[in-house]
């Protein structure tokens, strides 16, 4: 499993000068973007706009490809052996689809054991009934009883799911925290809504490898910076509720996010947080993105930036989803986030409602960092603080990435 996934843990790193070429090719491939966009809400001709941005968006992942760096060979023996030894009273649980079955590999204490759990199909349509519930809770509106309705359906999903995806012995013995390993089938899943963690520490990573090479990526301490998407009414509160705890900040809004400014001010800082529309690109996952004042920011634009902060918080919907290609390989803004040397990313795998509630929540996450608690710690506490109250459950769909 750890072989099969270790490519998507040397995201290219571009220097100058071709850094210089990529920022060009990049920043005409927004412009043509939102020229296309405005096309399209406008209902104009827009072949050739679809064509020219087809083209840069090739030039892109050409020039990557020229820069990517081979993976090291992963020693299946000594990885075992380090995973174990910095446990420390954690789980780690490895999950695998193969012809269809899902197998989880669970390491805990000094043992490791391999559990068969069942067919990927009872997994999937949990998935699509709990994405079908969250949908409708995320909506403002609507009766009481089509809320209450959709709150069953999305308990039944979550009950089905934690049957499918968590080994038997987890589920009667849980552990405090655990670190958990999925396919690219399974980054949908909001394992904090699953009864088996509820109130428990939950982290994810693309790769065992990741979740150890990222525990020694020190919290750095420096500035924060929160930036501001366009098109979302309550991002001006969100982010500046969020400046106002922090003395040295950086703070970009809906008109002042340009892209090249907030890569600017990313380079350095120890705390990013973005509150913004989120593309997920399934036909290119490198290419998802999140919408700020001048376009999107991409996975490619994120590589570009020399030390990015150990900690970034994306308040944005679908920021947590992956997308895989041949060879296992998992892509997306998350996983280059990872890839790219961040410690720790915080991201919704579903919709996030632009409400006062997700301030609310996104708020408290932060007080709970300037308290002393690690990112995992601080989401737990507030997503089973939000999962309480009847227009709180969507808040579970946040997750721990990285090393929490």
């Amino acid at each position: 499993m750890e072989r099969t996934r270790a490519r998507a843990l040397d995201f290219p790193s571009v220097t100058p000068p071709e850094d210089d070429e990529l920022a060009a090719l990049l920043a005409r491939l927004r412009f043509t973007e939102e020229q296309l966009r405005t096309a399209q809400l406008e209902g104009d001709v827009t072949g050739r706009l679809m064509r020219e941005s087809a083209e840069l968006q090739d030039q892109v992942r050409r020039f990557s490809l020229g820069t990517s760096a081979a993976s090291a060979p992963v020693s299946r023996a000594a990885l075992t052996e380090r995973v174990l030894s910095k446990l420390d009273g954690r789980c780690l649980v490895e999950l695998a689809v193969d012809g269809g079955d899902l197998h989880a590999v669970v390491l805990r204490g000094d043992r490791v054991v391999h559990r068969r759990l069942g067919g990927l199909e009872t997994v999937s349509k949990a998935l699509d009934d709990l994405r079908f519930a969250l949908k409708r809770l995320a909506r403002p509106g609507g009766s009481a009883a089509s809320r209450a309705s959709a709150r069953l359906v999305a308990d039944d999903a979550v009950a089905s799911l934690d049957r499918a995806v968590v080994p038997d012995g987890l589920r009667t013995n849980p552990p405090d925290e655990v670190i958990i390993v999925p396919p690219a089938e399974l980054f949908p899943v909001p394992w904090a809504m699953l009864p088996t963690f509820a109130h428990r520490l939950v982290t994810v990573a693309p790769a065992a490898r990741l979740w150890l090479d990222r525990l020694d990526v020190p919290r750095r301490v420096g500035g924060v910076v929160i930036v501001g998407g366009t098109g979302l009414p309550g991002a001006a509160g969100e982010s500046l509720r969020i400046a106002r705890l922090y003395g040295d900040v950086v703070r970009f809004t809906a008109k002042t996010s340009k892209v090249e400014r907030v890569l600017g001010a990313l380079d350095g800082a120890a705390i990013a947080h973005f509150v913004a529309h989120g593309s997920f690109r399934s036909d290119n996952p490198l290419f998802s993105s999140l919408q700020l004042a001048d376009g999107g920011l991409t996975v490619y634009d994120l590589a570009r930036v020399k030390r990015l902060p150990p900690v970034i918080v994306l308040s944005a919907c679908n920021a947590g989803i992956v997308a895989t290609r041949p060879g296992n390989e998992t892509m997306g803004i998350v996983a280059g986030l990872l890839g790219a040397g961040v410690r720790t990313v915080i991201a919704s795998t579903g919709l996030v409602p632009d409400t006062a509630l997700t301030a609310r929540a996104m708020v408290g996450f932060h007080r709970r960092l300037l308290g002393g608690m690690s990112p995992a710690e601080a989401l737990a506490e507030v997503q089973t603080k939000a999962m309480a109250r009847s227009d709180g459950f969507a808040a579970g769909s946040f997750v721990c990435f990285g090393a929490g």
